[in-house]
């Protein structure tokens, strides 16, 4: 199966990253691709989340519906879609690199 890692490192603790990485419906005002962001569930983050989300990207707009399938604070979450006969996941890991500092990938 085809996989692409993409990583950072960001100044901040590892728990405030998480917070950020986690907080669903203010992704419009993070990431310039997502448009809007509708909740489908209403409990805390975590297994099961489910929200649509409508992203412009190569030009056209796009609304799939995603889920969280795996979460475990502050380390990792995993999240799916089906779009066009392909599901998708991306996984996010968080590791703590100094007090203040956190990688993900």
């Amino acid at each position: 199966m085809p996989s692409l890692t993409v990583s950072r490192t960001i100044k901040a603790p590892i728990g405030d990253v998480w917070q950020v990485f986690t907080d669903l419906p203010s992704a419009p005002d993070r990431l310039s691709a997502v448009q809007s962001v509708e909740m489908l569930s209403d409990q805390p983050f975590g297994e099961g989340t489910r929200w649509r989300e409508t992203r412009q990207m190569f030009g056209k707009t796009a609304t799939e519906e995603m889920w969280v399938t795996h979460a475990h604070e502050p380390e990792t979450y995993s999240v799916a879609a089906h779009s066009n006969g392909t599901r998708y996941e991306s996984r996010y890991d968080f590791h703590l690199l100094t007090e203040g500092e956190t990688h993900v990938s």
